[in-house]
């Protein structure tokens, strides 16, 4: 009986740890990028897409009093339960000139929003810049505490490629799943 336990546990460890090993390919055309999702993150349909991007921009209008147009493009929205989360979008532009200060700023408003929504959480920010496969990436780190101790944490990475922001973002609460994500992005391949 004993034996028969432990083979059982063997089997489903093994088991968990290959589903969390099977990726899925994605290619996307316009930034001729390859990234490999693990299985275990699923689509996200369109209506919870635009819900999760409307409440985001709500939490942002009402905190700094002033309007959004978001003119996002959605590349790919994907989960694993509610706060595991890998999106990616992106938007044109005209300018590259100074797009290190504007990401910055923006990503300082985005605190103080979420400073003034969750007043009793606390909020861990800070920006940098991080190159995958030699393409610099404006980096935002935010690890929110919440006084119920769960803890999520948002990771942007955003940079222009040919006229267009590619924007990528990465949130989890699950530390396991949320570097799953993490090193499926700093794997991928842009070809240039």
């Amino acid at each position: 009986m004993k034996k028969t336990y432990i083979l059982i546990i063997i089997i489903f460890t093994l088991f968990v740890q290959n589903s969390y090993c099977q990726t899925n390919e994605l290619y996307n055309e316009m930034f001729k990028w390859k990234i490999s999702i693990p299985t275990i993150f699923e689509n996200v349909n369109i209506v919870e897409s635009e819900q999760f991007k409307d409440s985001g921009k709500k939490m942002f209008e009402n905190s700094t009093g002033q309007k959004i147009v978001n003119k996002s493009i959605k590349i790919y929205s994907l989960k694993n339960e509610k706060y595991n989360r890998f999106i990616a979008n992106y938007q044109p532009t005209d300018s590259k000139k100074n797009y290190s200060e504007t990401f910055k700023s923006v990503y300082e408003l985005m605190n103080d929003a979420l400073k003034k929504q969750m007043p009793t959480a606390e909020i861990e920010f800070s920006i940098s810049s991080e190159m995958i496969d030699k393409i610099k990436f404006e980096t935002c780190n935010m690890k929110i505490t919440y006084p119920n101790k769960m803890i999520v944490n948002l990771i942007s990475y955003s940079t222009i490629i040919k006229d267009k922001i590619l924007n990528v973002q990465i949130t989890y609460e699950n530390e396991e799943k949320g570097q799953l994500l993490l090193n499926a992005f700093k794997k991928s391949k842009f070809d240039k």
